[in-house]
């Protein structure tokens, strides 16, 4: 997940950066707008991802107070997204 999240922000650089270098290059405002609407996009998915490595955290810290015999090895989330409520 860590990883993802680093390649997406490197992504957002990468192509925020070249639409901007046209923006400005063209002085046309168009390329602005796409570049914000392409970085909130990274944003949001960036997000998500750090919010699943949260979660996957929170299932490995839940799942290690267990004992063996306890242990069903899912890699289900849901008990981890309820106990936040």
């Amino acid at each position: 997940m860590a990883n993802n999240s680093f390649l997406l922000k490197g992504w957002a650089i990468t192509v925020v950066g070249g639409l901007l270098a046209f923006g400005f290059k063209e002085l046309d405002c168009r390329y602005i707008f796409i570049s914000l609407s392409v970085l909130f996009f990274f944003w949001i998915l960036d997000g998500y991802y750090l919010h699943q490595e949260k979660l996957f955290r929170e299932l490995h810290e839940h799942t290690r107070h267990k004992k063996e015999s306890e242990i069903d090895f899912s890699m289900k989330t849901e008990k981890c997204e309820n106990a936040e409520d």
